[in-house]
């Protein structure tokens, strides 16, 4: 790929970093379009290797192995840098207020890349631990950068290829990790007290971060800004936890976010909500503030120490399982209630809290299986008189081909909420009963497990 046009990059400066579209169409175009552009002007070779220093003004460019040691290669405002072979920047530093598009390999050894201007890469950049990376003007990532210290960004940095931390990533600004970006952060014995992401500014994902387990307890993420998991894309957006996130400000989650077994998501003042997508909580998640499902899906095998708002789907364990809440449970009348039974388990939720019912009841049972008549479900375990309402509607009420149906018991003073399978009763005894159990008749469908 050669470098981009003045033209393109212009319109990607306007629409860069603004969260929207626009931003992110301009900056695949880039991706694709970049290589029908040409160096303009007259491009001379860098004059490697280089000690002590070296200032490019004009446009330069690098196709072979150049050592850079000792001193700083500067490129300036009017400087165009195109590295199409490898710079190996030894105790010096890379300084570009200009424009620098690396399409090679850039290693740095005790050494600086500071950027204020334009940066591209779509090669491979090495950052050993005596290597920062820093950044407060425009940083577009389509290839490699693997740190071992420090990446700060300061302005408006964009990642559609792959982003290794081994330290520390720290974004103060805007930073968009676009679809099919990843970023990964996890610790190697070079990381200087722990791996992590530090968050003051927005952070955006619309494609994959990990952060990945360490069994010494170094990886974890900060977060003092905006964390946006998945608003334009929550088809492909995931964000994978495997160690403390501690969140001070505030997480939006629309598509996939996971807390592993051991893992944890702790909001010290700050807010966690969800609009879609899924939140599988395995781990815990500790909430001074109200946890808000709005939409979407909470699933999990873990547990959430605080109070939940549910306008979503609440559903016990990774398949049928269990899940806690030790404070308050209320389900709006949005929520629903998703209820899987199978031949050897079944979902239960049990809140320590007063628990508020709306919504919808979904019960769920295996294909093939139909519970005995007096089966009881305890699927709802809380504090006997902590019980407030009661589901406004149940699905899949009535089971096996018509003959059996489901009787909920809210007992109140015993602290649960249970099924109880019972008979469909015949004809004759439904016109004794009244309406009540005709009206089983028009849920006499059964929708199988997911």
């Amino acid at each position: 790929m050669l470098f981009l046009g003045t033209t393109v990059l212009g319109f990607r400066r306007r629409c860069a970093m603004k969260y929207s579209r626009c931003s992110l169409t301009s900056k695949l175009a880039i991706l694709l379009i970049g290589s029908a552009f040409s160096l303009a002007g007259h491009a001379q070779q860098l004059p490697c290797p280089l000690f002590g220093g070296y200032t490019n003004t004009d446009t330069a460019t690098n196709s072979i192995y150049c050592d850079v040691e000792d001193g700083t290669l500067d490129n300036t405002a009017t400087g165009t840098l195109t590295n199409w072979g490898t710079l190996a920047i030894r105790q010096g530093a890379l300084s570009n207020e200009g424009t620098t598009d690396n399409q090679g390999g850039i290693s740095l050894t005790y050494s600086d890349i500071g950027n204020s201007g334009q940066f591209l890469n779509s090669g491979w950049i090495t950052a050993d631990e005596g290597s920062f990376i820093f950044n407060s003007g425009s940083f577009d990532n389509f290839g490699t950068l693997q740190s071992q210290r420090a990446v700060i960004n300061g302005g408006d940095m964009y990642n559609g290829g792959q982003i290794f931390v081994y330290h520390k990533l720290e974004n103060d600004a805007n930073f968009m990790n676009a679809p099919f970006g990843l970023i990964l952060i996890t610790h190697s014995v070079q990381s200087f007290g722990g791996s992590r992401i530090e968050n003051q500014g927005h952070l955006e994902n619309l494609g994959s971060i990990v952060l990945a387990f360490d069994p010494e307890g170094y990886t974890y993420i900060e977060n003092r800004g905006i964390i946006d998991n998945g608003s334009l894309f929550p088809q492909v957006a995931s964000l994978s936890i495997d160690g403390p996130v501690n969140n001070f400000g505030t997480i939006k989650n629309s598509a996939m976010l996971n807390v592993a077994n051991g893992a944890s998501l702790n909001n010290l003042g700050g807010s966690y909500t969800q609009t879609g997508g899924v939140t599988v909580m395995d781990g815990q998640l500790f909430s001074t503030t109200l946890v808000d499902i709005q939409g979407g899906k909470l699933m999990g095998t873990g547990a959430i120490n605080g109070d939940i708002k549910m306008g979503g789907t609440m559903a016990p364990g990774d398949s049928a399982g269990a899940f806690t809440i030790s404070g308050a449970y209320t389900q709006t009348p949005n929520g629903i209630f998703e209820l899987e039974i199978n031949s050897s388990s079944f979902d239960q939720l049990t809140v320590g809290g007063m628990v508020s019912l709306d919504g919808t009841l979904d019960i769920l049972l295996e294909q093939g299986f139909d519970p005995a008549v007096g089966t009881v479900y305890k699927f709802l375990l809380l504090s006997p008189g902590a019980l407030n309402g009661t589901f406004s509607a149940v699905e899949n009420r009535v089971f096996n081909q018509g003959t059996e149906y489901w009787e909920i018991d809210y007992n109140v003073a015993g602290g649960w909420v249970a099924l109880e399978a019972r008979l469909v009763p015949e004809p004759s005894t439904v016109l004794l009963l009244g309406t009540g159990i005709v009206g089983l008749a028009g849920t006499l469908r059964r929708r199988l497990l997911r």
